[in-house]
């Protein structure tokens, strides 16, 4: 007895020295969920929306194209995002990348930062949204932290693009995601726009069984009566396809192939009209 108790006591000291140790030495990572972000690597969307405000300030009196790149699900699949990223490089003045979602598998904080620091490397200012692998394990508070609301807008050379939050699964369907109301005030006319994207991570579409389908009528009366939406664009489902869901006939759901497979897309909005292409890395 007094020598198991013995052992006891000297493994009880030995495992309180050890865990001092390796705290006070910074060399060993106690979880992989740990959020510990530098300062330039917080607030993305922000500070690259006001990046673009400026880069607009910049081009006053240009054409009036707005040209962006689109890219979606890259999950861990990272040397395809560079790829991707070093091909929007090269292209013609893109003036900004939307990345729509889905570029964590696991929603890790090594792969946010993995991802965030390929997407710094792009010439063009990149906000995001987030999609449903982002959510996972501690994914919310890291995107939150690192880019900043999950329903943003941002106005550039007179068009509205709203970063919409379409994950209603991950949030249990409870009739909060997307937020309708939110997204009915964001759309508004408003004489500081004459058109709307809404970029997304989940389709609009009555099909998609990710998205709260309760709140697709209300999702349709507005994209339908508001006459100034362009499309609808979002990733998911790693393939691309073009529909046409909605009450307005006119208005796409445009469906963006998976970064994974290596493509994404290049839109321009033009006179009132939205165009794309695919491009393949």
């Amino acid at each position: 007895m007094q020598i198991n108790l013995a052992i006891k006591k000297w493994l009880c000291s030995f495992s309180y020295i050890f865990t001092f140790l390796l705290g006070s030495c910074g060399l060993f990572e106690y979880t992989p969920y740990d959020i510990n972000l530098e300062e330039d690597e917080k607030d993305s969307n922000r500070k690259n929306i006001e990046r673009l405000a400026k880069y607009e300030l910049q081009t006053n009196g240009s054409d009036g194209v707005v040209k962006f790149a689109f890219i979606a699900d890259n999950q861990n699949y990272f040397a395809e995002l560079e790829k991707g990223i070093e091909d929007v490089n090269e292209q013609d003045s893109i003036d900004f990348i939307l990345n729509g979602g889905d570029f964590t598998e696991f929603g890790l904080p090594s792969e946010y930062e993995a991802s965030f620091s390929i997407y710094e490397r792009a010439q063009s200012p990149f906000m995001t949204v987030i999609g449903n692998h982002d959510y996972l394990g501690v994914g919310q508070p890291m995107f939150k932290e690192m880019y900043g609301a999950f329903n943003e807008s941002f106005i550039f050379r007179r068009v509205k693009f709203i970063l919409l939050d379409t994950n209603s699964l991950e949030n249990q369907f409870n009739g909060k995601v997307p937020d309708v109301a939110w997204l009915s005030k964001e759309m508004s006319p408003s004489e500081d726009f004459d058109q709307i994207v809404i970029i997304c991570h989940v389709g609009i579409f009555p099909e998609e069984n990710a998205l709260d389908q309760n709140l697709y009528p209300e999702l349709d009366k507005l994209i339908s009566e508001t006459p100034s939406v362009l499309a609808v664009i979002h990733g998911h489902s790693h393939n691309y396809i073009v529909r046409y869901p909605y009450s307005n006939e006119s208005v796409p759901s445009i469906q963006v192939n998976a970064m994974l497979n290596n493509e994404y897309t290049i839109f321009w909005i033009e006179d009132g009209q939205i165009k794309w292409e695919r491009k393949k890395v």
